[in-house]
């Protein structure tokens, strides 16, 4: 089967045939239409995350996915080959993932119905991103009363974020492009900053008292993150997507790194949140696998939506905008 993989640490992702995968039992074998490309795929496939995880090349990339069961294992109750689901390729160690044209996957809480409605396009894009957006949103304690500011994006996520901190209640201000700004909008934002190196100064001229929350989507070093702080209000909070939240220099506000980590029908959740039309998921573009490289290597994010990744041929349906 095709697979986008990464052969060893200085190695480029290529599209290669690699040997189909065994199904085993409690496990699910998924034929896979659509992934996304997120942060965790730019970093593996960069090399960044080699010191923190242990790896098994050849890697296949790929953290999100959506497709068809084509095969079950003993033990497996409740799903049947033709069942559409997605989810997310977790574990202790980098090897599987979800850009090949098959998977297998345990049957857990890492994997939900895909419910009626929902193109697996979406589907695919929602679960990595999904779950980390909430999360952002939980830690900023995001509620109707308070101010959230979303600063910068990585690969599509931040009108994901704005849209899950918009349905707190919450007043929500974006830094964005003009070109990003309808989308955010339509997302939840009721400000948009155009998006600089000095984040502080220009959320001041907007909010001279600052900011009740901060969800920081930039990249940044910790001294980076620190002197983000500065948008907030005591007794603020602020989170951080990339680790950066590291002694922040004000006692004042709280500080935490956000990671991946899946709460038990987190997925069920979104997904009917995404269903039910209260979650827009907007995609704002679609790549295959023999071109998915190239996204990786561009280091520019898309702030108008998620980039998903067409592994097989996806049935369009409508999934409450894109």
């Amino acid at each position: 089967m095709r697979a986008l993989t990464v052969d060893g640490p200085r190695s480029r992702p290529r599209v290669r045939d690699v040997p189909a995968p065994v199904l085993g039992p409690g496990e699910l074998l998924v034929e896979v239409r659509s992934s996304a490309v997120t942060g965790i795929d730019r970093a593996i496939a960069d090399g960044r995350l080699l010191s923190r995880v242990d790896h098994v090349f050849p890697v296949t990339l790929g953290r999100s996915w959506a497709g068809v069961v084509v095969d079950v294992g003993d033990d497996v109750r409740g799903r049947s080959a033709s069942d559409r689901v997605f989810g997310l390729v977790l574990g202790d160690v980098v090897q599987r993932g979800s850009w090949a044209e098959r998977l297998v996957v345990a049957d857990d809480a890492l994997v939900a119905a895909t419910p009626d409605g929902v193109g697996d396009d979406v589907a695919g894009a929602l679960g990595l991103a999904g779950v980390v957006a909430q999360n952002l949103v939980s830690a900023a304690r995001a509620r109707e009363g308070r101010e959230v500011l979303v600063d910068g994006d990585v690969l599509g996520l931040a009108p994901l974020v704005v849209a899950l901190a918009a349905r707190t209640g919450a007043r929500v201000i974006v830094t964005g492009t003009a070109a990003d700004e309808d989308v955010l909008r339509a997302q939840g934002a009721h400000d948009v900053l155009e998006p600089g190196d000095d984040v502080v100064a220009a959320l001041t001229a907007l909010r001279p008292d600052g900011v009740d929350a901060l969800i920081d989507l930039v990249d940044r070093d910790h001294d980076g993150f620190k002197a983000a702080l500065g948008v907030l209000r005591e007794g603020g909070y602020a989170v951080s997507a990339f680790g950066a939240a590291t002694g922040s220099g004000r006692p004042d506000v709280d500080v935490t790194n956000v990671f991946l980590e899946p709460n038990p029908g987190q997925l069920d959740e979104l997904a009917a949140l995404v269903a039910s039309g209260e979650l827009p998921v907007p995609v704002a573009r679609s790549v295959d696998l023999d071109s998915v490289g190239s996204v990786l290597a561009s280091g520019t994010d898309d702030g108008r939506g998620l980039v998903v990744v067409t592994v097989a041929p996806v049935p369009v349906r409508d999934h409450g905008g894109t």
